[in-house]
């Protein structure tokens, strides 16, 4: 397995943008605490084995998984990512312990242990990942768990991150105390090779002796005393002194997960404090608008009364005027009945003067 290229099939190792290596869903999926908003595990990943480039991590493969846990998986780092998935799926609120090997492009073998802590947020899963590295201090058997807290944020802009700042692993953290170790075994060895001798006894405060060696009698006398302090200082045990180093880092550690925990405490606050705000906006807009619709209410209960006052006007118009179309037709009628009486008056009239023109 080794060298070989991932299998393109993965959905999480598809995409051809780094941001979208792992497809943000609904599911459950490894990532790396980042005050709620997600950062890829293989960043963390990358930044362990110190690749420099999304070409290097794609070709990055799991090599092997120790007894511990035997997940009957896909060895790749999506398949890893989707094992976590799953175990979060099934128990959301328990820690997974897991160990693998992972091996570079150079063929170089890292054991690495990881400890994943499952957080709500927002109703869904976010991941608090604490990366262990196996480092060996010495060249004895003795080694230790170095504790990393990934908490960097991940920038959805950034396609091709160089991972070259900011990795501080556990093997950076294992330098700085192997070198720490080197001092203290130099002065060791320095104290134990001091072998007294005569010195040159200088009176600096000499009016006669020449700034050179007023310097050099001050000088000389400040190696004195600092010899002689180094060689009243006691012999320190490496074990104490690593056992030490190793209580600072697991403290520091401690502390950095207390303030992460506070950084997603504090947006959560933050997120409920804005979003009261925005419903708080929202009912006074509706209650804008609620007001709104009681004016127009009112004005078209207003426009309603003149209306009906003015038909109520209509009304009493159209029935005056069939009163007075009424008393017409009783007027016209009437007169239609004298017209027909003038009438048969005149016929009569007319048939009495032709009987009188025939009588004469």
């Amino acid at each position: 397995m080794g060298n070989q290229q991932v299998n393109p099939n993965i959905k999480e190792l598809k995409s051809s943008t780094y941001s979208k290596l792992i497809h943000n869903s609904t599911e459950p999926i490894l990532c790396i605490d980042t005050e709620g908003n997600l950062t890829q595990a293989n960043q963390a990943l990358a930044r362990l084995i110190k690749t420099k480039s999304r070409k290097t991590l794609l070709k990055m493969s799991i090599w092997s998984i120790s007894p511990k846990v035997q997940p009957n998986i896909d060895t790749t780092s999506g398949g890893i990512l989707r094992y976590y998935s799953q175990k979060m799926l099934e128990s959301p609120n328990s820690a997974i312990d897991f160990d693998f090997q992972i091996k570079t492009l150079h063929g170089e073998l890292i054991w690495t242990h990881i400890w994943a802590t499952p957080l709500i947020l927002n109703s869904k899963y976010t991941i608090q990942l604490i990366i262990r590295e196996k480092t060996a201090l010495t060249s004895n058997t003795s080694s230790r768990l170095s504790e990393t807290i990934i908490s960097q944020e991940y920038t959805q802009s950034s396609d091709h991150t160089d991972y070259s700042e900011n990795e501080k692993t556990g093997e950076s953290i294992d330098k700085d105390m192997m070198s720490d170790i080197s001092n203290h075994s130099e002065q060791t060895k320095s104290k134990n090779e001091i072998i007294p001798t005569n010195q040159i006894q200088i009176n600096s405060n000499s009016p006669s002796i020449s700034p050179m060696l007023k310097r050099f009698a001050i000088s000389n006398s400040q190696n004195q005393s600092q010899k002689q302090s180094m060689m009243s200082i006691e012999p320190i045990d490496l074990d104490q002194m690593m056992q030490k180093i190793e209580d600072q880092i697991e403290e520091l550690s401690n502390q950095k997960f207390l303030i992460m925990q506070l950084k997603i405490a504090n947006d959560k606050l933050l997120k409920v404090t804005n979003e009261r705000n925005k419903e708080r906006d929202e009912l006074k807009k509706l209650k804008m608008e609620l007001d709104d619709a009681k004016k127009s209410i009112t004005d078209l209960e207003s426009k309603i009364e003149e209306k009906d006052a003015h038909l109520t006007k209509v009304v009493e118009k159209k029935k005056s005027a069939v009163s007075q179309l009424k008393i017409l037709k009783t007027d016209l009628e009437k007169q239609k009945n004298e017209v027909v009486r003038l009438s048969n008056r005149l016929k009569i009239t007319e048939e009495a003067k032709q009987n009188l023109e025939k009588l004469i």
